[in-house]
């Protein structure tokens, strides 16, 4: 919870500097609340404004999950974007993650291209390059397991296209490279701690290899849009991680907006290989051995928001 309370304080101080300015530039603040199954809850409160008359725009994020079946985990992000002309955007930020096993802790860089204004088109064109990297320090490791932290980098590519006037789809794909093999340590953590949830902000230790989504919006009014989304990560424990979302966000006012998602999460199980720790014979696990069985689960989403 100390962990919670962090993270709420780093919001609130972003906050400050970013509602100040909200009368001479837009803001927008939003809060979601999450369920799902094994008693699965979640809040995250998130926040966006322009500074003053600059082309900056602040954006900072508190997320919470917990479960029955699994302990808590929390994430914090506090970003800062530029629009340096109409064809360069700049990104940067920081990233905070927990739960009780691990702690991670990462900086990002993006560098998108609005290729669209080259050709002076209706129809947008967004070229997204993002490059990040995050260590992984562990809690609770034996002393016989070697390289309590291990680092993470992430090259992503994004690409959004509007294929007519109500109409857009996404596409990104995201490669991670580690500089230790991570599945000793993770198998190890997985064996000693229960199920958790799906949720991608509560499964660190999951270790992504690859992933890609495709994504379509359909503007259907002035006031509702329509998403649908697929993502597919496979990880660095041969997991395949599938997650299909249907979301839609309402204009109830000129202020007020709701915002309810659908998500079904699939995993497949993580079955080991032998791993031998050594002078801890009773933590050796065997080969065939089920550390995450396989899931299928759903998950809901309610949000309001209100624009400045």
């Amino acid at each position: 919870m100390n962990t919670m309370k962090n993270h709420a304080v780093a919001l609130g101080i972003a906050l400050s500097y970013i509602f100040p300015s909200a009368a001479d530039a837009g803001a927008y603040l939003a809060a979601t609340a999450g369920t799902g199954p094994d008693g699965y809850r979640s809040t995250e409160l998130r926040g966006n404004a322009d500074l003053l008359d600059t082309p900056l725009n602040l954006n900072a994020l508190v997320f919470r999950s917990d479960s029955s079946a699994g302990d808590p985990a929390s994430q914090s992000v506090l970003g800062l974007n530029w629009s340096l002309s109409k064809l360069v955007n700049l990104g940067a930020s920081h990233t905070k993650q927990s739960n009780s096993q691990v702690d991670v802790s990462g900086n990002s860089l993006s560098f998108a291209l609005m290729l669209d204004t080259l050709w002076q088109g209706d129809l947008r064109t967004k070229l997204e390059l993002k490059h990040g990297s995050s260590a992984h320090t562990f809690k609770q490791l034996p002393q016989t397991v070697k390289n309590d932290t291990i680092n993470q980098s992430a090259n992503s590519l994004v690409l959004s296209q509007d294929i007519a006037i109500p109409v857009s789809i996404y596409v990104s794909y995201d490669r991670y490279l580690y500089d230790h093999d991570p599945k000793q340590a993770a198998q190890y953590l997985m064996k000693i701690s229960p199920r958790r949830s799906s949720d991608s902000r509560s499964s660190l230790l999951s270790f992504p290899d690859s992933t890609t989504n495709f994504g379509i919006t359909w503007l259907a009014s002035d006031a509702l849009s329509v998403d649908l989304s697929s993502i597919k990560t496979l990880t660095q424990l041969d997991q395949t991680q599938k997650t299909r979302r249907l979301g839609i966000d309402y204009q109830v006012t000129d202020h007020l907006n709701f915002t309810a998602a659908v998500s079904r999460v699939s995993s497949t199980a993580v079955v080991t290989k032998q791993i031998i720790f050594p002078n801890i014979q009773a933590l050796t696990i065997p080969a065939g051995t089920t550390v995450i069985p396989s899931s299928n689960d759903t998950y809901i989403e309610l949000g309001l928001g209100w624009s400045f």
